[in-house]
């Protein structure tokens, strides 16, 4: 996968917000995940097709973190 690459959440989850947080139920494998504060943040920007190198820049400037 490089910076070019367009993802997006497959289509067999259901999520929900809590709080400033995310809960997400994959269908196919009987899996809850929970994510915190970033990963909820990260999930949103999924729900649509998006580059990889988007999502890099999002994460830097929003966290605040090195690459």
């Amino acid at each position: 996968m490089d910076l070019e690459t367009i993802v997006r959440i497959a289509p067999d989850q259901l999520s929900t917000s809590v709080g400033d947080e995310a809960v997400i139920l994959n269908f196919d494998r009987g899996a809850y995940y929970g994510l915190n504060v970033s990963g909820a943040g990260l999930w949103r920007k999924l729900q649509d097709p998006i580059r990889v190198g988007t999502l890099h820049q999002w994460m830097l400037s929003t966290y605040e973190v090195n690459a």
